[in-house]
């Protein structure tokens, strides 16, 4: 459909509006030939329905994903470009999906790869260690270990490192997971730890549909009943931290102590049950040193971002800081 997109822009000698959803229609963005200036919200500029869905929260990424995984990774321009997996002396392969792999992936014997509900990937650099249990659809990312446990309706980005039990989950890349645990129904930002034993619950114990904090005065009903975890960008958890259903950690947070946290976590906190503010300088040194254990540096560009966040959060001040 991008091709789409841009093979009519170019014919066009002007902007196309970009809209989604039956009527009403939502207006998404244009597609604006270069030289063009942005047209005025009620232009009768062309409209062009590029498809696809319209999320209204971050849940609907997380609840949406297993059948988006599968939808892509079985579109046929996508599936023609990517080698179907040879599977290694002892490894173990169930169901009808197609499972493809880029070259580097390494399987060892005693790992399962479960197609029965699902097409599985595996990107350039997937290693996959004895009593794994994958099952599709599931995306892994480049470089991503998958280190023992059942994990399946995944998509992971790149450089995670997952053990124990992922489901039903968004990992948007270099997530550390090493140990065990549960990670279920939850989306995960970049560059987060989660120690030995963190576990999420993702069903209410009256099976109702589980409300989440959009504000900390605010909660929305999400309309699912399996909703486990948001977390942002650099969250790190204590071993054995337990997280309630429909949790919200803000980004930069660092989680330990006595007590489950709250369920609604503010970004850059220092603590569990009533946590203190995490100084910004502190939390730039471990995410400092998080990403040089990965071989990468932190951009100047990205840490003065981070800075403006934690400012228009904390700036004016209010709860203690944490070291």
């Amino acid at each position: 459909m991008l091709d789409r997109i841009v093979e009519l822009c170019l014919q066009e000698s002007g902007p196309i509006r970009l809209s989604l959803g039956p009527e009403p229609e939502w207006h998404v963005g244009w597609c604006i030939p270069a030289g063009h200036p942005v047209p005025a919200a009620d232009s009768d500029a062309p409209t062009l329905n590029p498809g696809g869905g319209l999320l209204g929260s971050p849940w609907a990424l997380m609840a949406g994903n297993a059948d988006r995984v599968a939808r892509d990774l079985l579109d046929a321009r996508i599936a023609t470009s990517r080698a179907p997996l040879e599977p290694p002396p002892g490894v173990h392969v169930l169901g009808r999906f197609p499972i493809t792999a880029d070259p580097g992936v390494r399987i060892e014997a005693g790992a399962v790869l479960d197609a029965r509900s699902g097409p599985i990937h595996l990107s350039a650099g997937v290693r996959i260690e004895p009593y794994t249990h994958l099952a599709g659809p599931a995306f892994i990312g480049e470089g991503t270990q998958l280190l023992g446990g059942r994990m399946g309706s995944l998509s992971a980005g790149p450089v995670c490192k997952l053990r124990g039990e992922v489901s039903d989950s968004v990992l948007l890349g270099y997530v550390n997971k090493a140990h065990d645990g549960y990670l279920g129904h939850a989306l995960v930002g970049r560059w987060v730890n989660l120690g030995a034993g963190t576990t999420n619950s993702d069903l209410k114990n009256n099976y109702g549909p589980v409300r989440a904090h959009t504000s900390p005065d605010e909660l929305e009903d999400t309309g699912l009943m399996k909703a486990g975890i948001l977390l942002g960008d650099h969250v790190k958890t204590a071993i054995g931290t337990l997280l309630n259903t429909g949790t919200v950690v803000g980004a930069g947070s660092n989680l330990f102590g006595d007590g489950m946290p709250p369920r609604w976590v503010p970004p850059f906190s220092w603590g569990s049950a009533a946590p203190a503010v995490h100084r910004f300088q502190a939390f730039r040194e471990t995410a400092r040193r998080a990403m040089e254990r990965r071989g990468m540096q932190l951009p100047p560009g990205t840490a003065n971002v981070l800075e403006r966040a934690w400012q228009v959060v904390h700036g004016a001040g209010g709860r203690p800081s944490g070291p």
